[in-house]
């Protein structure tokens, strides 16, 4: 196994046509001399066309490539499958709605050229085609849509602030630390947002380094639906709920503490959004939805770790 092998790895669940744009853009990219590159795509319980994309891509590409199926739905469990299908030393995960810069295997060479690079988080910047970027989005929503912009220099990050559209790892880091819980991710309709972020925070706390870099860049394709409350409420929800079931160490007063901020969150922004409705404020309204859905998460993710207390080893929600 060479230690510049990359796997690159794409779970996908009946998005065949989304799938088949980020595989073009791969078909771009330039490979480093010497190093060993596959591309495995997972269809997560597809029933669409997604395998045969892949095989007609596959004739095209500057490396191999193949899909494999996983039947059981959540990307939990097609980020597991992905990393057991892989055959190389870095795994490099993508979402399947990227267009993937012509130098990002580059840059990911020259990130795992230093040993004390375990994961790196890439720059992951919104692809606004299908709609047009709103001049009401605020960075906080924009991080609700999985970007990351740290600036232009490499930098080491202390905190498990990835996002895992562009999200790459060290096969030993996985073997320590995976697999990816399923229990902390999308399953369907369930906007939660906690796999790759519980996954990193046990990886730091081992003492695997993770780094930024904002050469290795991906665009993110914002669908329309994404910027409309249901779905940034949903995201915001998600976020909040599992920040909190989280967490280690939870004694009484955090609980507390939880609980009033989350109930203190849900009343004022209803009372924001109801004003904000009478005044025809649409961008307040939804600012204030979003708000209320993340003290709500705050509030049930609270209730649902005094309950259940800490989340079991990694394995466990597997």
């Amino acid at each position: 196994m060479s230690a510049t092998s990359i796997s690159i790895l794409i779970p996908t669940h009946n998005r065949g046509a989304m799938l088949d744009r980020t595989l073009e853009s791969l078909a771009g990219v330039r490979v480093p001399v010497g190093m060993d590159v596959e591309v495995v795509v997972v269809a997560n319980a597809c029933k669409d066309d997604t395998a045969a994309r892949v095989r007609t891509r596959a004739g095209s590409m500057p490396f191999a490539m193949r899909c494999e199926e996983e039947p059981t739905v959540g990307l939990g469990s097609a980020r597991n499958a992905c990393v057991r299908a892989a055959r190389h030393s870095v795994c490099a995960l993508l979402d399947d709605d990227v267009r993937v810069d012509a130098g990002w295997l580059e840059a990911l060479a020259g990130m795992y050229a230093d040993p004390a690079v375990s994961m790196v988080a890439g720059r992951v910047s919104l692809w606004w085609e299908a709609v047009a970027r709103p001049a009401w989005l605020t960075p906080l929503q924009e991080m609700a849509l999985s970007s990351i912009d740290l600036g232009e220099r490499a930098v080491e990050m202390r905190t498990p602030d990835a996002v895992g559209a562009n999200f790459s790892f060290r096969r030993e880091v996985f073997e320590a630390v995976g697999p990816f819980r399923t229990d902390l991710d999308r399953v369907g309709g369930q906007l939660l947002g906690g796999g790759e972020t519980c996954f990193i925070r046990e990886a730091l706390k081992r003492g695997f380094r993770l780094w930024y870099s904002p050469a290795a860049r991906v665009e993110h394709w914002v669908a329309p639906h994404r910027i409309e409350a249901p779905y940034l409420a949903g995201v915001t929800f998600g976020s909040s709920y599992a920040n909190v079931v989280m967490k280690e160490r939870y004694g009484v007063l955090d609980a507390a503490r939880s609980v009033g901020f989350g109930a203190a969150r849900m009343g004022w922004f209803s009372v924001v959004g109801g004003w904000a409705a009478v005044m025809g404020n649409g961008p307040l309204r939804l600012h204030a939805r979003v708000r209320r859905a993340a003290g709500r998460g705050q509030f049930l993710g609270a209730i649902a770790r005094v309950r259940n207390g800490p989340l079991g080893p990694i394995g466990s929600g597997s």
